[in-house]
């Protein structure tokens, strides 16, 4: 399965220039990120970023400390993982604290 067929260019670069901004992209900013949980998805999009210039290393790490998941991508050579772990943590309480408001 092609998660990310018809390839929506504008979404791919918006993508990677987060990346490049900002080192972590969570599933709040940007639609492709959740899709990445999804078994052979994380590969594919990373196959489809490195196909539209995508320079730099990704990795996909997924938290659901609070009951509720949350996702990123990021960039292990600018992002460690434990910050990327700190940063999802945070979002899934913020989701959690959200939720039940």
């Amino acid at each position: 399965m092609n998660y990310f067929e018809p390839v929506k260019e504008n979404l791919v670069r918006e993508l990677s220039e987060l990346i490049d901004t900002y080192g972590i992209v969570l599933e709040k900013d940007h639609p492709y990120v959740y899709t990445c949980h999804y078994p052979g998805a994380f590969e594919q999009l990373e196959k489809l970023l490195y196909e539209y210039g995508h320079v730099g290393n990704l990795d996909f790490h997924g938290d659901s400390s609070f009951g509720i998941a949350v996702y990123c991508i990021y960039n292990p050579d600018e992002v460690e993982y434990e910050e990327a772990r700190g940063v999802l943590k945070q979002e899934g309480k913020r989701q959690f604290n959200e939720a039940i408001i």
